[in-house]
């Protein structure tokens, strides 16, 4: 049965009010006073040890809390009882005799969400208006007892969090996701955390985070190539990238995409981890579902790496390199031969009860149509490089996508498009380049190949845009591109370069290439088809 309101907003009033009030809080610092000397400056033993200094701030606060808090209702009884455990502070403002219960603070800065705690009794509102704000004050209803406080706090958080968005792709999402969102501010307050284990309702809060971490982030590819949410991703704490690693609703397009997004932000983060953190994070990538490339040339390496540096040094991949070879023939064995092999494995030290032998499949983030990123190469660019092109000379040129990289990271690999200039020549060449991404800090050559189901397209003015298909039969090797030398035939032959300058001379060595210029640069596209079930690259 709903109460009065009439008397709800008068009790609401007496917030800060000596009227009615039961008793006074005033809240407290407790600080080392300075050591006592002898005149001597020698240390007695009996007063020579720190003692607790106890300072008041903030005004004394006139409240009626008996019915709000156990804490309080019990420090009033012990008071009523004579036994005085929560002592009289004659406190200018305060009238005499009233109790005055003392709530020591860790800091001067905690003061603001006590006070906020307190006033909730009055009004049952939560007055701030920040995820930091709100688990402060949280934290200290939750130490005064104060009755709905901590589930109306936790009733904003989730309102908060739930409110956000995910991140965006565009230019104008990718300016507002240089924001802190909520959900984001709620990570970062991790220290103001309540114990998940004692604390059942914060627990609830932490899951509907986690669910709202994995929308806001999406997927993998969204992540590796869109530039504020890659910066945000390697400002998340470790217990935000273990909610997206264990998630099967965060998309990828393939594991060892997984395994290069944790690659990032280990580069950036190392310093932040210990040995714990780093296995329980290593462990949550599904390690037998990488593509070819990753089980036969990564994996040893990242695990060799880490054997093979020294403590607080940059390897962080926690499986040794006899379980990564495990993990690569349990990979590509067939059901009858995986049941023996587990069957081998028992009594090993291998972790193969974790997620890293599953071959549960994470939500695919490529759509059956495609993903598409668009990409173009300025005029000027072009220009500057024909002009310095020489007889018998051959250059590339790396495409920029709209996120302003010359890559697009997929598969665990970084791609680039790029065109192909010879001197003299009639028709220009369309590449895709494979390189291994540099957060994997892998040293050499890689011997490797992979092959990728994707399509790159370059527009025209007066025909339909070029187009250059790759299949699970085109075989990439890692480190160099594939394509077709004379994709983009020109208009005439490219004038020689080397010399001159000027107008004219820019506009003569561009003629060939006014199909492909609009609006002062060539425009393209690359689209990452999705990978035939199946198939292992």
């Amino acid at each position: 049965m709903a109460g009065n309101k009439y008397i709800a907003a008068a009790v609401a009033s007496l917030f800060q009010d000596h009227t009615d009030s039961d008793c006074a809080v005033v809240f407290t610092l407790e600080l080392d006073a300075p050591v006592k000397r002898s005149h001597n400056g020698v240390q007695h033993s009996a007063i020579g040890l720190r003692q607790a200094a106890i300072t008041v701030i903030g005004d004394p606060l006139p409240v009626v809390l008996r019915h709000a808090s156990p804490h309080f209702a019990a420090q009033l009884s012990r008071w009523n009882d004579g036994k005085r455990e929560a002592r009289t502070m004659c406190t200018p403002g305060c009238n005499t005799g009233r109790p005055e219960l003392r709530i020591p603070l860790g800091s001067e800065a905690e003061l603001p969400s006590a006070r906020a705690a307190i006033r909730f009794a009055y009004t049952g509102e939560v007055h701030v208006s920040t995820v930091r704000e709100v688990l402060e004050v949280r934290r200290q209803a939750a130490y005064l007892q104060i009755k709905g406080c901590t589930a109306a706090c936790d009733e904003a958080i989730r309102g908060m969090v739930e409110a956000e968005e995910s991140g965006g792709d565009s230019s104008e999402e990718c300016g507002a996701a240089d924001q802190q969102h909520a959900v984001l501010a709620f990570y970062a307050c991790e220290t103001l955390w309540s114990d998940a284990d004692e604390d059942h309702s914060f627990q609830s809060l932490i899951s509907a985070a986690d669910q709202q971490l994995v929308s806001y982030f999406g997927n993998t590819l969204r992540v590796l190539n869109t530039p504020p949410l890659r910066r945000q991703l390697l400002d998340l704490p470790a217990v935000a990238v273990e909610a997206l690693l264990e998630s099967d609703s965060f998309g990828t397009d393939s594991e060892s995409s997984v395994l290069l997004m944790l690659a990032v932000w280990m580069q950036a983060n190392h310093y932040k981890t210990d040995a714990e953190t780093r296995k329980r994070l290593c462990r949550l990538v599904r390690l037998v579902q990488l593509i070819k490339p990753y089980l036969s040339f990564v994996l040893p390496a990242l695990a060799e790496d880490n054997a093979t540096t020294k403590p607080f040094t940059a390897g962080w991949f926690t499986t040794k390199v006899s379980e990564t070879a495990f993990i690569s023939h349990f990979a590509r064995a067939q059901k009858t031969e995986r049941k023996q092999l587990l069957v081998s494995a028992k009594g090993s030290s291998y972790d193969i009860g974790s997620p890293m032998y599953s071959f549960y499949p994470r939500q695919q983030c490529v759509p059956e149509a495609g993903l598409t990123y668009h990409w173009h190469v300025s005029q000027e660019k072009l220009e500057q490089v024909l002009e310095m092109l020489q007889p018998g000379q051959e250059v590339y040129v790396n495409c920029t996508f709209d996120n302003g990289w010359e890559s697009v990271s997929a598969q665990g690999f970084d791609w680039t498009p790029c065109l192909g200039l010879k001197h003299g020549a009639k028709a220009a060449g369309l590449y895709l380049d494979c390189k291994l991404p540099g957060a994997l800090c892998m040293r050499g050559h890689t011997p490797a190949v992979v092959s990728s189901c994707a399509r790159l397209t370059v527009a025209r003015a007066s025909k339909a845009c070029v187009q250059q298909l790759f299949g699970t039969g085109d075989f990439f090797i890692v480190g160099q591109g594939w394509g077709s030398p004379g994709a983009l035939p020109l208009r005439r032959l490219m004038a020689a370069g080397g010399g001159g300058g000027g107008a004219a001379v820019g506009l003569q060595l561009l003629a060939g290439w006014s199909e492909y210029l609009q609006g002062g640069k060539i425009s393209g596209s690359l689209t990452l088809l999705r990978q035939p079930a199946g198939k292992k690259r």
